[in-house]
């Protein structure tokens, strides 16, 4: 177990920069789902920092309602291929000129939703990792996501540029598609060898999971989504507290 006073926390866009040391912040406690063990279908914790980082930027999430976060999430995953997009975020060493002057940059991949089959090897490969032993898993529908505590979804990148599977486990997984804006989950390193798939596909940990955490909500800020603001309104309008709602959300300002 590693003390939670020896962990330092930075923001991403400090990397590579004199500012990648001065601005951290001390770990105070660290909390893991309760949900969280040996068979990684909850593979989600919670770092309670000290203080918030200089020029930290809050991440957007659409409802505090499990059941309804759950729900645009299938919903994101079954439009995000036609009418939206999701991505992650990761740097890369560039050159800036003839010289051959290299620079650090942060860029946008995009991923997209697959068959579960696709990581199936991710999760149950054939073999253990030594490659000479078949591995034979304990409950093989849990390898096929049934029955699974956590909500677990497959993703992958196209065109390829580095498997995900070798992404920094964490790495925050975001999509716009239609009225949905915000974050879907992280990427976990589900695998211990990414030769077990032949193509950019890796494991994604929902971000509802994360909700289920009590101590969770306190800390993010949560994004309206059409029907929770619509939700909002009507109770606000009951109990005459203001409310503002955001001008992005088409919505009634009329109690049922």
């Amino acid at each position: 177990m590693v003390e939670s006073n020896t962990l330092m926390v930075g923001l991403m866009k400090d990397e590579y920069s004199p500012k990648e040391k001065t601005n951290q912040v001390t770990v105070i406690a660290v909390t893991i789902h309760p949900k969280c063990d040996a068979t990684y279908q909850v593979d989600i914790g919670a770092l309670i920092l000290k203080k918030t980082p200089k020029g930290r930027r809050l991440t957007w999430v659409n409802s505090p309602y499990i059941h309804e976060l759950e729900s645009q999430f299938n919903g994101v995953a079954s439009a995000s291929v036609i009418h939206g997009q999701c991505y992650v975020l990761r740097w890369i060493e560039t050159i800036l000129d003839v010289n051959s002057h290299k620079a650090w940059t942060i860029i946008e991949s995009s991923v997209y939703y697959q068959m579960w089959n696709m990581c199936l090897k991710l999760v149950c490969p054939e073999k253990m990792p030594d490659g000479k032993q078949f591995y034979r898993p304990k409950n093989f529908q849990e390898c096929l996501n049934y029955g699974v505590i956590g909500q677990r979804k497959c993703m992958t990148m196209i065109p390829e540029q580095l498997p995900l599977c070798k992404y920094t486990p964490g790495s925050p997984v975001f999509c716009d598609v239609e009225q949905f804006h915000g974050i879907v989950g992280i990427l976990t390193n589900f695998t211990s060898d990414c030769s077990f798939t032949r193509f950019s596909n890796g494991v994604m940990a929902s971000f509802s999971d994360a909700l289920k955490m009590d101590l969770i909500e306190r800390h993010i800020r949560i994004r309206s989504s059409r029907y929770f603001s619509r939700l909002r309104v009507i109770l606000a309008n009951e109990s005459k507290v203001p409310v503002t709602v955001p001008p992005w959300v088409k919505t009634s300002t009329t109690s049922p």
